[in-house]
This record gives structure tokens, C-alpha cells and sequence, in this order.
């Protein structure tokens, strides 16, 4: 029998007479990991923010009166229904007013008190809400937040 480089016969010298690696063992069929509950599902059940969306007239006015009369309350701001574009025509012409699930429970008009944020889809929009906030005591933070005011 032929000798390898290494004084072995060759068909045992692992380097010069490599052998096949075996196939990999067949993988076990793994179950799908599991994924964690999205913080959005759970919220969804028990809601702890509701959105409310007006346009800049309608906030304006909410403001003379201090109180929302029967608002529409959203779950999240992705199902804020932009059919209400429908009253506005530009998003820029919107708000969204955000308020704690528990300070409106039970009530059918929203004292603007419980208003938490006012979101706006730009700066000038910004300025329009602060100046109408400056004529009350009310003070929510103003933010422009694009996203919520995106179609499509």
C-alpha cells in the first residue's frame, strides 16, 4: 500500500487522503419564537391615551368655549380616520389633541384641561396653536409631529 508524505498509509492520513465530511444531522423542526405582545395590543384594550382631531377653526373655537362638545375620541393616532381631511383642506390645518383615557371616561363633552399635547403637522401651524394658547391658561405642550398628518 502507497505511503503518504507523513510515513502513514494513505488512505489514514487524514490530511493527504481527506475523508468526506458527513451531511449535517437533519435539523429538528423548531417552533416558531414566540413573538412579545406588541405594547400597542395591550393599549388597545385598555387604552391609556385617546386622540381627538380638529382642524385649527374648530380648536380655536373649542378654546372661546373651554370645553369640547361630544369629540370623537381615536384609540391611536394611526386609526384617526383622515376622512376628517375631508373638513380640512390641507393636513396642515389640523390638530390632534391627546388626553388621558382616564380623565375623559364617562364624559360626553372634553373640558380642554384634560388635553395633555396638541400635535401639528408644521411650525407655522405651531405658532397659530401656541398664539391661541397664549389668550388661555391652558398649557399642553405643542409639538409638530409630520407623521400623524401623512396620507397614504
Amino acid at each position: 500500500m502507497p505511503e503518504c508524505i507523513h510515513g502513514l498509509e494513505l488512505a489514514s492520513c487524514d490530511v493527504c487522503s481527506p475523508k468526506k465530511a458527513p451531511p449535517p444531522p437533519p435539523r429538528a423542526a423548531r417552533a416558531p419564537a414566540a413573538k412579545p405582545v406588541a405594547a400597542r395590543a395591550l393599549r388597545a384594550k385598555t387604552p391609556q391615551r385617546l386622540h381627538v382631531v380638529l382642524t385649527l377653526d374648530e380648536f380655536a373655537d373649542a378654546l372661546a368655549d373651554g370645553v369640547l362638545t361630544t369629540p370623537t375620541y381615536y384609540v391611536g393616532p394611526e386609526e384617526l380616520a383622515w376622512a376628517e381631511r375631508r373638513r380640512a383642506p390641507r393636513a396642515s390645518e389640523l390638530v390632534v389633541l391627546v388626553v388621558a383615557a382616564e380623565l375623559v371616561r364617562g364624559l360626553d363633552d372634553l373640558p380642554l384641561t384634560a388635553v395633555q399635547l396638541v400635535a401639528v403637522a408644521n411650525t407655522v401651524a405651531q405658532e397659530r396653536v401656541r398664539d391661541l394658547l397664549a389668550l388661555t391658561t391652558l398649557a399642553p405642550k405643542v409639538v409638530v409631529h409630520p407623521p400623524w398628518f401623512m396620507t397614504s
